[in-house]
């Protein structure tokens, strides 16, 4: 039987269909999008919860005896649209790299350093309210933050004097092109004290790394002429026109240096993972000079320098010395004071290595007519240790103490590999030196000693001195005279008569050489004395400074 015309129709009319389909799915559309829009709102307003976190707990970090009274201010002032619930817990944080993120901060302590915050409030939806009961969703977020108190310190040990050229030959040395600058010019970088989170900001804009955090600014490959230039730019915005030109020739000398990543020289500790330092800043500051030097050091493998000694010396035949330039004064990193005292830094700022020649006396064919006496000086070793931070109310009464120690390090005769003079990260390698060295006789010896620098010495920095930049001088209080003379009376004489089978004359020869060195010993030590003075190198003497001192400020670390 057939089916009525009019069903034939309906089942092929395609009329319509599209009305049909979106009255089926309007409401999963619309449904979605009221979520898609609530989720949306839901994400910003978490964002901005754990900003105003971040913000109330370092107010509150600020002020740990005052942390309820700083979050609250800290709400109130951000306008947040709804009631919000805060939890305050004052704790303990030890920023330790072996322990967990999420296990450095401790709640309680009887001298909490650091505080939790936890804020919840209800967030009213846009279409989910007719979902929920309340038509709210509640969200909850947490900040931790510190309060360090932190000191920054350096140690140098008179590596220049600015009298004469010296200065001159070491940025030579380490720039690798002519440098000549007046008096004047180092005086001026000498005195021109600039803010390192000032410098660091003026390197991302001549890296062009705006909005990148101080430690991604420090760990970017440098150019070190771009380094020292940021720093030329950063003193002609303070008026330092004199120290800027200075820098600047600096800059265009160092042209040809490698590359250099700044975190090597430079730790911001906390404040590292911040882009700016917040309202007031925060002070560390460091001289033109010192820090002009330290770029250069740290581009510059080679520093090493030879000196001709050409004033008659009574006793000397011919002098010749070499002047390894060391370190940078060490500059430590922002840090806390930890039970042991920690971090130690070092310097051996300089290695002297004197060749002289002394006349014997003697004549004849096979007689020995001079000696060469090889003398290895390590000068300036140094070391400092964080003693203690006092951070009183009163920032008039803050005070630092360090623990410093200092001597001539070691004095040796020796002989080295001179190639590796200038490589302070390894110890060198002392071999016996030859003294005399003749077709069918030669003599070797060696000795060393280490002198000064085994006692620890305090020294304290109150608030004036601090704000100053007061620089003290720590003198070793070991015993140290006459290095040289002492060295050649511990000497052992080694002779070898080639071509004889046994050592004859050995007495008569070993006799010889140590009257020779006898009568050497007082004019090598006054040369020692008179170079080290003609360079500015004072033996057992460092310069100690500090450059800033962080009290009741905060950084985020959870």
């Amino acid at each position: 039987m057939r089916k009525p015309l009019f069903f034939q129709r309906f089942a092929t009319d395609e009329r319509g269909a599209a009305a049909i389909i979106f009255a089926l799915t309007a409401t999963v559309l619309l449904t979605m999008t009221a979520f898609a829009v609530d989720f949306g709102y839901l994400y910003v307003q978490n964002r901005r919860l754990q900003g105003l976190a971040d913000l109330a707990a370092m107010a509150a970090a600020e002020d740990l005896p005052n942390a309820r009274r700083r979050v609250d201010q800290t709400i109130a002032a951000n306008g947040w649209p709804t009631k919000i619930e805060a939890q305050i817990v004052l704790g303990s944080y030890v920023p330790d790299s072996t322990v967990e993120s999420g296990q450095r901060f401790s709640p309680g302590g009887s001298m909490p350093n650091a505080v939790q915050v936890k804020l919840k409030s209800n967030i009213a939806l846009f279409f989910g309210e007719h979902l929920t009961e309340s038509g709210t969703v509640t969200i909850a977020r947490s900040a931790t933050a510190a309060n360090a108190q932190l000191a920054a310190f350096s140690l140098g040990t008179r590596l220049v004097s600015l009298n004469g050229g010296v200065a001159n030959a070491l940025l030579t040395a380490l720039t690798g092109s002519k440098v000549s600058l007046s008096v004047m010019d180092y005086n001026s970088l000498l005195a021109a004290n600039v803010s390192l989170f000032d410098y660091v900001d003026a390197l991302r804009t001549e890296l062009n790394l705006e909005g990148a955090s101080f430690d991604k600014v420090l760990a970017s490959d440098i150019e070190t002429s771009d380094a020292l230039s940021a720093l030329g730019t950063l003193l002609e915005d303070k008026g330092d026109k004199t120290a800027a030109f200075a820098v600047r020739q600096l800059a265009t000398a160092s042209g040809a240096l490698s590359d250099i990543g700044l975190d090597k020289l430079i730790d911001l500790g906390a404040a590292g993972a911040q882009d700016h330092t917040g309202v007031g800043g925060m002070k560390l500051t460091v001289n033109a000079l010192d820090l002009s030097n330290a770029v250069l050091a740290l581009a510059r493998d080679g520093r090493q320098v030879k000196l001709d000694f050409k004033a008659a010396i009574p006793g000397l035949a011919s002098v010749q010395a070499w002047l390894a330039i060391g370190e940078r004064p060490n500059n430590s990193p922002w840090i806390a004071v930890t039970a042991s005292g920690e971090p130690v830094i070092r310097t051996a700022q300089a290695r002297l290595y004197v060749v002289a020649s002394v006349g014997t006396g003697a004549s004849g064919k096979n007689a020995i007519v001079s000696v060469n006496l090889p003398l290895l000086v390590e000068l300036a070793s140094a070391e400092a240790k964080l003693g203690a931070i006092s951070c009183p109310a009163n920032a008039r009464e803050r005070k630092v103490t360090l623990q410093v120690k200092t001597g001539i390090g070691r004095a040796a005769i020796a002989a080295v590999d001179m190639t590796k003079l200038d490589d302070f990260k390894h110890k060198l390698v002392e071999n016996p030196a030859a003294l005399v060295a003749l077709p069918l006789v030669s003599v070797t010896a060696q000795a060393g000693v280490d002198v000064g620098g085994k006692n620890w010495q305090t020294l304290s920095f109150n608030g004036a001195e601090i704000d100053a930049h007061a620089i003290k001088t720590v003198q070793t209080n070991d015993a140290l005279q006459a290095v040289t003379t002492s060295l050649i009376g511990d000497l052992k004489l080694k002779v070898n008569i080639l071509g004889l089978g046994l050592p004859l004359g050995a007495p008569a020869i070993q006799q010889s050489v140590a009257a020779a060195l006898g009568t050497a010993a007082a004019p090598l030590d006054a040369v020692v004395n008179s170079l080290t003075g003609l360079l500015g190198l004072h033996l057992g003497e460092a310069d100690v400074r500090i450059n800033g001192v962080r009290c009741h400020s905060s950084a985020l670390v959870l």
